[in-house]
């Protein structure tokens, strides 16, 4: 997966896949009412985008975006991820395989 922040502060703008051709990110920035134009590196445009300062950035619209559309669902998935079981430990599964089979 891939996070982007802005700089100063740091604030989470996009949190979403990082193979393929970055469709998912073209049309994330579409979302955001920032479209990626004809013919420019997604990659590029984005941090130029999120950058404070930068010409034409708009790094709030990004924030706004992210805490209202995507933040929720990660909200959940930590929720759901902390309430699971704990899954054993690589160690804990060495010990459990020693305890069972003594020598």
């Amino acid at each position: 997966r891939l996070l982007l922040l802005t700089s100063r502060p740091g604030r989470l703008v996009y949190d979403g896949p990082m193979t393929g051709p970055m469709s998912d990110l073209v049309a994330y920035c579409g979302r955001v009412g920032r479209p990626v134009p004809p013919h420019q590196n997604p990659a590029d445009f984005v941090l130029d985008a999120i950058t404070p300062g930068a010409r034409d950035a708009d790094p709030d619209a990004f924030v706004a975006y992210y805490k209202e559309h995507r933040r929720p669902e990660v909200v959940k998935r930590v929720a759901a991820a902390v309430a699971a079981p704990a899954r054993p430990t690589p160690v804990g599964l060495v010990q459990a395989t020693r305890d069972r089979y003594p020598y």
